[in-house]
């Protein structure tokens, strides 16, 4: 093989290196850039707070139901919240991640920094309450029996 197509192989396999050099620091800025913008979505959620104050009245419901006893319902959410936070992160950058660009995680941190946004993330717990009481309303549930025995099969 002559020196030049050598030369000319070399230099296409050092150039074909660089790309990927290159593509490969452009994935990674750009998940760089995206875990700094669920991390900015996570503060201005202040999702720690936010589940807290969920946990909060799922446990103080148990607690008027006499379903357990409990010293202190205001620490035990807040101490189950921080023990859950550092997998939740991940948790809520992957689930981010497969659900959202870049660009639409910049546009929801827009909304959450908007007085609907954050009154929005107030009203989280609340919803999430209410939504728990529905799915065991009795009428409810026995709408759901119904529709599922429907469904399964029984070979």
């Amino acid at each position: 093989m002559p020196k030049i197509t050598q030369t000319l192989l070399i230099m296409k396999k050092i150039l074909l290196l660089l790309t990927l050099a290159l593509m490969t620091c452009s994935v990674f800025a750009q998940d760089a850039a995206f875990k700094k913008e669920v991390e900015k979505a996570i503060e201005l959620a202040d999702f720690e707070a936010t589940l807290t104050e969920t946990l909060r009245i799922q446990y103080q419901q148990l607690v008027d139901a006499g379903t357990i006893k409990v010293d202190d319902v205001n620490a035990m959410a807040q101490e189950c919240a921080e023990a859950m936070m550092p997998k939740m992160k991940e948790f809520m950058l992957e689930v981010y991640y497969e659900n959202y660009t870049l660009n639409e995680m910049k546009e929801y941190n827009k909304f959450l920094s908007t007085p609907l946004g954050q009154k929005t993330i107030k009203a989280t717990p609340k919803i999430s309450n209410a939504s728990t009481k529905l799915a065991q309303d009795p009428e409810i549930l026995t709408k759901l029996q119904g529709v599922i025995l429907k469904h399964i099969k029984l070979d």
